[in-house]
């Protein structure tokens, strides 16, 4: 499992609705099951958008299996992310 996971399972341990996972530049399905454990818990899920990820040849696995609050443009996650709190 991806460590990116553990840690999105251990904050939504924490923080329940008040998390918020950002993945960016995803390899496979990296994030994905993590992403899933906070929308389950009723947090967010912010994606890069993959069109502008580093590897654009590999399909977002955690676009095709989570609801995706937001698909953005790298330089624009953090203006979102501090107008979404």
């Amino acid at each position: 499992m991806p460590s990116i996971d553990v840690l999105y399972r251990s904050a939504v341990a924490s923080f329940n609705s008040m998390c918020v996972g950002v993945l960016l530049t995803e390899r496979l399905n990296d994030g994905t099951s993590g992403l899933e454990a906070i929308k389950k818990w009723g947090g967010l899920a912010i994606i890069q958008n993959p069109e502008t990820a580093d590897f654009q040849d590999i399909s977002s696995s955690a676009q095709d299996f989570v609801e995706i609050d937001y698909v953005l443009k790298l330089k624009k996650t953090s203006t979102a992310i501090k107008e979404i709190w």
